[in-house]
């Protein structure tokens, strides 16, 4: 695949599993130098290489497992990755307000270079600047909520990629007249704030209060007197119904949230339930948007149906939360899904043993990780797809996913799918349908 996956990850929704990690002998290598923006060499600094990852069917920016080393008394450092494209950036561990610094030297994610690296390949000679720089104050209070409890803050560079990892959030206090002081250093910002009403440290996973945002441009000076308008969150319920001789015991609901301040401050913690005995959950503390109601693990043997809030799909559109009392969610699951089956081989006719298949849905159902359908072929090249809802799909097989994570998910834009549509075959299917002996030719990695 010779796409720029960085670009096209932005938007639709095809979701890969992994393979398994890959040999030390099939990774490659980015190595290079830090300086200072005086022009000195930066030793003994945290450099980072990050991937596009999908956290609940949102793209962002996250570090590989390889994660973080440090410069050596040159400034210079050296990571294995395996072969996919990375950004690389520097991090202030002692002052996480002063930002980080994106290759080739731009606190900007925007405008930070991508990174290809290719098998057995040694990506060298990387060179920028690691920027510092001076922390200043911001003063002033919340308006439409009671004074008290803890607050995050988490500051975001401005147009950053959405999702894209930012500073670490701020725990802080308000204060008993609904005040706050915090310190940030200069840049222009996307700042969220999350309130708990609590004011116990230990009690960090509390529901949610309140949310709220504003945009802020930090120069040389403190900054005094912001209002920041806070926002009650809400609360979801719901149940899922299974089919008879079927049990909920283990599934999960999760909500994946758009790139907005539910991503940021409504965590994979708080958005997550295990359904209780009766198979009904509660999700307290969610921010007003549109989420993704996704549902995991699924009992072998079913298919999500339908996710219904009131009269409303949840499934073929996303779920809108809002500052009124929200209709329960019925999440239905059923058994008489199709199966699809087939042989992948490549422009020579040869079989392509662990090639990536999927089932890709029509468009207006690709932001919904869930739609899709996927496997592995075997080592004849032959597949089986089951537990298929049953509709309308296109049929594609890639040879290798440009990933550094093992079991991790990528998400492909439409843009990337419509490229490779005369790869694909189009199919239908219904309840208990057999699709048999599809031929797919693979698609190669390049």
């Amino acid at each position: 695949m010779t796409k720029t996956l960085a670009l096209l990850l932005m938007s639709g929704a095809l979701v890969v599993t992994q393979r398994a990690a890959l040999t030390r002998e099939e990774t490659g290598v980015i190595a290079g130098r830090i300086v200072r923006s005086n022009g000195q060499i930066a030793p003994d600094v945290g450099v980072e290489v990050l991937e596009l990852q999908i956290h609940n069917g949102e793209t962002r920016l996250a570090r590989t497992p390889t994660s973080r080393v440090r410069s050596n008394d040159r400034g210079e450092f050296r990571i294995s990755v395996v072969p996919g494209d990375y950004y690389v950036r520097t991090v202030n561990e002692n002052a996480p307000l002063y930002g980080n610094t994106y290759f080739p030297g731009t606190p900007n994610v925007r405008d930070a270079r991508r990174i290809r690296v290719q098998k057995h390949a040694e990506v060298s000679g990387i060179i920028f600047v690691h920027f510092e720089g001076p922390m200043r104050r911001l003063q002033g209070k919340f308006s439409g909520m009671a004074a008290g409890g803890l607050a995050y803050f988490s500051f975001y560079p401005r147009n950053a990629i959405p999702g894209a990892d930012g500073p670490s959030p701020s725990l802080m206090s308000a204060r008993k007249n609904g005040e706050f002081l915090i310190g940030v250093n200069s840049g222009s910002w996307d700042v969220y704030v999350g309130h708990l009403d609590t004011d116990r440290p230990n009690r960090l996973l509390e529901p949610l209060t309140h949310t709220g945002k504003l945009q802020i441009d930090v120069a040389d000076h403190d900054i005094d007197g912001l209002v920041v308008p806070m926002n009650p969150t809400a609360t979801i319920r719901g149940s899922v119904v299974v089919p008879p001789g079927f049990s909920a015991k283990g599934i999960r609901v999760e909500l994946g949230a758009p790139s907005d301040f539910s991503d940021k401050m409504f965590d994979e913690n708080r958005a997550r339930k295990t359904l209780d005995s009766t198979g009904a959950f509660v999700i307290p503390g969610v921010p007003t948007s549109s989420y993704k109601v996704i549902v995991r693990p699924l009992p072998a043997g079913t298919y999500i149906g339908d996710i219904l809030a009131g009269s409303e799909s949840a499934y073929t559109k996303r779920l809108v939360v809002a500052n009124e009392p929200q209709p329960e969610l019925r999440i239905l699951l059923k058994d008489d899904g199709a199966t699809i089956s087939g042989k992948v081989q490549t422009a020579e006719g040869t079989s392509a043993a662990g090639a990536f298949v999927f089932a890709v849905p029509p468009v207006d159902l690709r932001w919904n990780p869930q739609a899709y359908f996927q496997t592995t072929t075997k080592d004849d090249g032959t597949f089986s797809i089951g537990d298929v809802a049953p509709g309308a799909y296109e049929l594609f097989a890639w040879e290798y996913v440009p990933r550094g994570r093992a079991n991790a998910t990528v998400e492909v834009g439409s843009e990337f799918i419509e490229e490779f549509r005369e790869k694909g075959i189009p199919i239908r299917v219904g309840p208990r349908a057999k699709a048999d002996n599809l031929p797919l030719e693979l698609i190669p990695w390049k």
